[in-house]
């Protein structure tokens, strides 16, 4: 009967190793992401505590402001029930929860940073909309009359993480082998 616990071959210990130091690394940068959004949405509020405030950061480019985002992806869906948009949040981070532990051997290190951004991030954002009904934005860019939409910690993450996830299939792979 064959040994399925330990891998097998001469390097089993270095293989376990390896999947733990995967697993410990994509939990670590989740956590820490998830606990960088919540704490800073948490300090701007504090400090701008008027929900009409603002602080100028760098004068005609960058300001901190109070925006409740009740809607998804740059405000679209603001109209939908909250229900419904918390499903379907809810049904992307558990989807891509089961997909990086379902194949999280077959990750390189930096795919398993993106899938870390993207789901720490999206988990920040989660827990705002449950506690609040709204996801707390206070980043504003803008020139003259121009404005991109507000965004904040967890949103900087999901999109850092997609971009590394892009990157990683571009050049990643390549260079593993």
């Amino acid at each position: 009967m064959r040994n399925t616990v330990f891998p097998a071959g001469k390097n089993w210990k270095k293989k376990v190793r390896s999947d733990l130091l995967k697993k410990h690394l994509f939990f670590s940068i989740t956590a820490i992401v998830f606990a960088l959004d919540l704490g800073v949405k948490y300090l701007v509020k504090y400090i701008l505590s008027d929900p009409f405030g603002s602080i100028t950061v760098i004068p005609g480019f960058f300001r901190i402001v109070y925006v409740e985002n009740h809607g998804l992806l740059f405000g679209f869906f603001s109209r939908m029930p909250l229900w419904i948009k918390l499903a379907a949040m809810l049904v992307g981070i558990l989807f891509l929860g089961y997909y990086v532990f379902r194949h999280y051997n077959e990750f390189l290190k930096g795919e398993l940073w993106a899938f870390a951004l993207i789901f720490g991030g999206g988990l920040g954002n989660i827990i705002d909309r449950m506690i609040n009904g709204a996801v707390f934005d206070f980043l504003l860019l803008y020139i003259k009359n121009r404005q991109w939409p507000t965004f904040n910690v967890a949103d900087i993450c999901i999109d850092v993480g997609i971009g590394l996830y892009i990157l990683m299939q571009f050049t990643g792979r390549k260079n593993a082998s």
